[in-house]
């Protein structure tokens, strides 16, 4: 049994364990790590003992109670990942099989969600000595309990469920800015997150540590994934014309043009965005905050709890909020978000006011605050909106690569498909994709008006 921090700690345990029994175990951020330990979504059997085991090595317990009295529950809403509630006799525990493989850097995400939770709850060896106030960013029954090769074991959290569209209401709305704001500034960011830039400083070169944001790296390396599918024919060439006419307005146009059109309108955002809000703030953000994301207390009195940080890193708060507006447009259920559901400008400063006042009080304590002008961060919103819509339009169709391939597209019904008008038991990545993508150019149309 080894003793580790950060995401090197996960790569270290994954080299030592070569050749080992899947049983192995080594202790990162505190909370148990099986490496070898592989699980099969399918089996309710295997992901019964691999939570066990997980949980008995986490809390020092002997949970041994018969198969027979688990129950293992699918929890709707996960995108990305297979969610499963595993209730043992005396406690209950989510796991996460993990998706999206290779879009997301699962020991820095772990990692990093470990720190969000703070010390160990219930056991644990933290090698950190992590300040205990790092929980007061999540709700205090959140915690990971331990990794497996594909996946992680969570906390479940009782009397609590999953947000809807007709919840958010001003009261949720200022709930979701609070917590939004905690997150933002009252996290402490790990040094492995920093970047290495040269500035200059009193006249001297020097190389400090600064947050810096990879919003743009994140896109930019998606639409690299993105060529890489089209130049491997994952799609039917009927259906890279309708991806033309959602990214460009305009039909006729090759792979290449497609990908060097993604990379354009990237390379205009960032530079607009650089050039408009020089000083936005930068920040750890959770990018993925959707309802299914956002967690209530069956009372409604207490604020929402914030889940499922996978696609958190360091960028602009302001980007942050924007994409939360932006699924309250929805588009979770049948992929074709609603961008007239998108806040309007009062709802959106009433959202920021609430924002900027927890801000207010968390950075006092530190002697770190700025004037904020909500203003200027509504002028923020407005294009980190494109944003939102481009990275995500990118990830839809990337999730999709591969599904719609000669074999299965049905030209006659590809643009019902895409337009919501034909429904499916599984979610429509490709539609879904597509319509973010159409939603960015309607907003770069409205900004010129």
């Amino acid at each position: 049994m080894s003793c580790s921090s950060g995401p090197s700690g996960y790569a270290a345990a994954r080299a030592e364990s070569r050749n080992h029994a899947n049983t192995t175990v080594h202790y990162v951020e505190g909370r148990p790590y099986f490496p070898v330990l592989n699980v099969d979504p399918s089996d309710e059997k295997a992901m019964i003992e691999t939570s066990r085991t997980v949980l008995n090595a986490y809390c020092s317990s002997n949970i041994t109670s018969d198969t027979m009295d688990v129950k293992v529950t699918r929890i709707a809403g996960g995108l990305t990942n297979a969610l499963f509630k595993i209730d043992f006799p005396n406690t209950s525990v989510l796991v996460r099989i993990f998706g999206a493989e290779g879009m997301i850097d699962r020991d820095l995400e772990t990692a990093t969600f470990a720190r969000l939770c703070g010390t160990p709850h219930n056991g644990g060896t933290n090698p950190n000595g992590a300040d205990e106030s790092s929980k007061k960013v999540v709700h205090p029954d959140l915690d990971m309990i331990g990794r497996f090769a594909n996946g992680r074991v969570e906390s479940w959290i009782p009397n609590m469920r999953q947000s809807t569209m007709q919840d958010f209401d001003s009261n949720l709305m200022g709930g979701v800015a609070r917590v939004l704001a905690r997150l933002h500034y009252g996290f402490e960011v790990p040094s492995y997150l920093y970047k290495a830039e040269c500035r200059e400083v009193d006249g001297r070169r020097e190389r400090i540590k600064v947050l810096r944001p990879n919003l743009w790296e994140v896109i930019y390396a998606w639409i690299d994934e993105l060529k890489d599918s089209l130049a491997q024919d994952k799609f039917n060439t009927d259906l890279i014309q309708l991806f033309c006419e959602a990214t460009l307005g305009r039909v006729g146009c090759s792979k290449e043009e497609i990908i060097a059109s993604l990379r354009q309108e990237t390379k205009w955002l960032q530079s607009t965005v650089k050039m408009s809000h020089p000083d936005a703030t930068v920040a750890f953000t959770h990018n993925d905050l959707c309802t299914a994301n956002i967690l209530l207390d069956q009372s409604r009195d207490a604020d929402p709890c914030i889940i499922d940080y996978e696609y958190g890193s360091i960028s602009y708060t302001m980007y942050d909020v924007a994409n939360f507006f932006c699924e309250l447009c929805g588009g979770n259920d049948y992929g074709v978000p609603n961008i007239e559901l998108f806040p309007s400008m009062e709802r959106q400063r009433q959202f920021l006011k609430e924002y900027v006042t927890e801000k207010k009080r968390i950075v006092e304590r530190v002697g770190n605050d700025r004037v904020d002008d909500i203003s200027q961060l509504q002028s923020e919103i407005k294009l980190f909106q494109m944003a939102s819509n481009l990275m995500w339009g990118i990830w839809g169709v990337l999730q999709a690569s591969g599904e719609v391939t000669i074999e299965s597209f049905c030209k006659e019904t590809a643009k019902l498909r895409l337009d919501g008008k034909i429904d499916d038991d599984s979610f429509d990545y490709l539609r879904y994709g597509m319509n973010r993508l159409k939603n960015y150019r309607i907003c770069k149309e409205s900004l010129s008006r």
